[in-house]
């Protein structure tokens, strides 16, 4: 049993470092700049959802369409850039409230399940650079995090609080939860609910395994989740198989993706994110777990399965996470950003109570958080990072915009130029077209086929190596009206007309 006076640390200390980390986190935001690829793509995306007035069907351009995630990061996105225009804080203000609301629920757990922890989860999770800093991206790794969040404590004050009434209205939340996050980025979404049933066999809990299986929230589950993929299929029934072998065969059991396929890829990835990104709260939570008594092993998880079955809950969720994300084959490093909130509670619980009753202590743990602020600002202010932010600084001053259409020819385009530009971006290939990635039945257009379509300005972007080749595609086509050298990082820009 526990003890029946634990020493507390401070409540009113931790709040503000609390609310500081917040502060930094909202300051990192502002500030920062979209990175390409994954930032620039889902922001132009919502833009181009925006235009089109349709909220179903994802699409980088008019021809493009994007369908390898589902809607759920555009949607989230489209309110903010709707009503504040084309603004980088407005393209986070989803990252903002899933940062805020994920350590409110933190909070709550740790004050119901670690009350001698109060808010220490929730402050490893803030003072922590791996979240700090992923939690900034534009990305559905963010969204799934919070949504993971909130069925793992939904199905945990479902079994753990008093009530049947309150019981149903917390399983209502998980199993929500667990739909808006397949909505957000499929089937991972599922974890938090395979652990808790891990957990029902561990514990031989009969009440958590009639929750894994609560019909009602299983219902609401499929509606609220699988509702767009079957409207997307309904409307293109060749996505079925998109979705099903490019999404998921490809994904779970191939190198199709070409995302550090190694094996050893995972561990080295994975394991330094867990503990450098952590850091320094695994050497505090290490060296209380050597002074804490408690015997073997075996000792210690059955005393977890008798008084902390909440602890032992998050610990089979970040074990089977960790486990799945190792064997698959496509392996980044947001795929276990999601991760971080178990983590963050099985560090703060091996915290000693006292960690923080030292101001020395505090002070250093704010003066990190402004490393890490100071460390964003750094990073967004090198070349490799401006992105299409500073690819639009430099068009601007070389005045090449505005420009109805940015093309990128045979080359990744910046689809954050359609934030910071207001141009339609596209990608087409000089001869031989190639799969589009969100729809592969579709392809990239060629350079003639584009030209063949009418607009009053194109701005084409190519790398120097192949500038001469759409120079001569261009010839007789188009009236060239800028034409420029390798200028930007190896690109070369050439501004036309609709030939007479």
């Amino acid at each position: 049993m526990r003890d029946a006076s634990p020493v507390r640390p401070p409540g009113r200390p931790i709040r503000r470092l609390l609310v500081l980390f917040t502060l930094l986190f909202l300051a990192s935001a502002f500030y920062r700049p979209l990175w390409e690829p994954d930032e620039g793509r889902y922001t132009g995306a919502a833009l181009e959802m925006l235009r089109a007035g349709d909220w179903w069907r994802p699409a980088l351009n008019p021809e493009q369409p994007h369908f390898s995630k589902p809607p759920v990061i555009y949607w989230s996105l489209m309110p903010g850039l709707s009503w504040f225009g084309r603004r980088e804080w407005a393209a986070r203000l989803p990252n903002m409230a899933a940062w805020i609301a994920g350590l409110v629920l933190l909070v709550q757990a740790g004050r119901r399940f670690l009350p001698e922890h109060g808010e220490m989860p929730a402050l490893v999770f803030a003072s922590s650079a791996f979240p700090f800093f992923a939690f900034s991206f534009v990305t559905p790794d963010v969204l799934l995090s919070l949504f993971e969040l909130l069925a793992a404590t939904g199905f945990l004050f479902a079994r753990y609080r008093p009530g049947a009434r309150d019981s149903r209205f917390w399983l209502t939340i998980a199993y929500a939860a667990l739909g808006a996050g397949f909505l957000t980025k499929g089937p991972p979404a599922l974890l938090p609910w395979i652990a808790w049933g891990l957990t029902a066999l561990l514990l031989r809990d009969r009440a958590i395994r009639q929750q894994v299986f609560w019909l009602p929230g299983v219902i609401l589950f499929l509606l609220l989740g699988c509702s767009w993929y079957v409207a997307a299929v309904v409307r293109e029934p060749r996505l079925l198989s998109f979705f099903l072998r490019g999404e998921v065969v490809d994904r779970l059991f191939t190198s199709a993706h070409g995302r550090n396929p190694q094996w050893y890829k995972g561990f080295m990835i994975y394991g330094s994110l867990l503990a450098a990104g952590f850091l320094p709260w695994p050497l505090f939570a290490l060296r209380a777990l050597r002074k804490t008594p408690g015997g073997s092993l075996g000792m210690r998880f059955r005393r977890l399965k008798e008084t902390e079955p909440w602890t032992l809950y998050f610990a089979l969720w970040l074990v089977l996470g960790l486990t799945v994300f190792l064997l698959v084959p496509s392996r980044l490093p947001l795929y276990i950003l999601p991760l971080s909130a178990p983590f963050a509670w099985l560090l703060a619980r091996g915290l000693p109570a006292s960690a923080l009753l030292q101001a020395r202590a505090r002070g250093g743990l704010a003066a990190w958080g402004l490393v890490m602020l100071l460390g964003i600002v750094a990073a967004s202010q090198s070349k490799s990072k401006a992105g299409s932010r500073g690819m639009a600084r430099y068009l601007q001053q070389a005045n090449l915009l505005p420009a109805e259409e940015i093309v990128f020819v045979e080359t990744r385009p910046y689809y954050g130029l359609a934030f910071y530009a207001g141009a339609e971006v596209e990608r087409c290939d000089l001869a031989e077209p190639r799969p589009l990635p969100g729809a592969p039945f579709l392809s990239f257009e060629t350079v003639l086929e584009e030209i063949q379509r009418e607009r009053e300005g194109r701005l084409w972007v190519v790398k120097e190596k192949k500038c001469e080749t759409l120079r001569k595609q261009l010839e007789g086509r188009a009236v060239i009206v800028a034409d420029t050298g390798p200028a930007y990082r190896d690109y070369c820009f050439v501004k036309t007309e609709a030939a007479p």
